[in-house]
């Protein structure tokens, strides 16, 4: 039976898990003064190999709007973090790469992050933290589908 009630509460509960992560992951970064959608940024480059991604590609990634994606390519960029190369083919796509500072600090970002999460996700045991994880994947793929079944947003 659907509890309207059960449900706000289930929501506000995400709500205050996802402010609490973001918190919990600033604080780790706080040291070598990246946000955190900078290192995500940093991240999903980091786990492509240095491949390269397109800055629609990281927008896709970070859900974020492209001018979102484009402004924290420019930071790091500035910053000394990225290398960025036009597609040969068609000039309009812009191709975004860790710099070898990039990937220094990426790997420095990575293990502050990592042991973060570590810390924070062993207080649940193994068999919490296995019970969790099911039900987050089942309730990721309901999200997934509904977002699906509705229009794209425009900002």
């Amino acid at each position: 039976m659907n509890d309207p009630a059960r449900n706000l509460r289930l929501y506000t509960c995400f709500q205050k898990i996802h402010v609490l992560l973001d918190d919990g992951d600033r604080r780790a970064l706080n040291g070598i003064q990246l946000s955190t959608s900078q290192y995500h940024l940093l991240r999903h480059l980091g786990l492509n190999d240095n491949r390269g991604l397109t800055v629609g590609d990281l927008a896709a990634l970070l859900i974020c709007t492209p001018s979102n994606a484009t402004r924290m390519v420019r930071r790091l960029e500035e910053q000394g973090f990225l290398d960025l190369r036009g597609d040969k083919v068609d000039r309009r796509i812009v191709w975004v790469f860790l710099s070898a500072a990039g990937q220094k600090i990426y790997q420095q970002a990575a293990l502050m992050h990592a042991e973060s999460v570590e810390r924070r996700m062993a207080a649940l045991g193994a068999a919490g933290a296995g019970q969790l994880d099911e039900e987050l994947k089942r309730m990721v793929e309901l999200l997934e589908d509904d977002l699906r079944r509705l229009p794209r947003s425009s900002g």
